[in-house]
């Protein structure tokens, strides 16, 4: 099941132009990561290695767009 990752900081309601990841436990391969908005869209899939920068870029805002 894919739920919403939520880093701390408020978020906007996607109404309002906000964005959230959703992520997918228990997925063998990595852990996939996909637009909340778009659900039926795109995932990327991290490997453990991949996963901690990635996370650690969207918290210093580096993906924000």
């Amino acid at each position: 099941m894919w739920r919403l990752c939520v880093d701390g900081r408020p978020h906007r309601p996607v109404h309002q132009g906000g964005s959230c990841l959703e992520v997918l436990d228990r997925y063998p391969a990595g852990v996939p990561v996909r637009d909340s908005k778009v659900p039926h869209g795109p995932a990327l899939v991290f490997g453990p290695a991949a996963r901690s920068p990635f996370v650690s870029a969207l918290k210093a805002g580096f993906a924000s767009a």
